[in-house]
């Protein structure tokens, strides 16, 4: 995935605090750096996600949550 897609790191804690909000993950905490200590709804294990990771995992929500709307198709991003 391209950096410059979510380059601004402001915008990705954004998006991290809506996902932690509505459940998407169980929580979320920054580390710096633009790294966050996530746990993920279901697992219940702690993930230590770099920027890049954190990134995917914002796109990844955004694109389902796009697709399953029928506002996009998956295969265009």
């Amino acid at each position: 995935m391209s950096t410059a897609v979510l380059a601004d790191r402001d915008i990705v804690a954004d998006f991290v605090a809506v996902l932690a909000h509505h459940r998407h993950v169980h929580s979320a905490e920054p580390l710096g750096d633009g790294r966050w200590r996530v746990r993920r709804t279901g697992t219940g294990s702690v993930e230590i996600l770099s920027s890049e990771q954190t990134e995917e995992m914002v796109m990844d929500h955004l694109i389902a949550a796009f697709a399953a709307r029928g506002l996009a198709n998956p295969d265009d991003f």
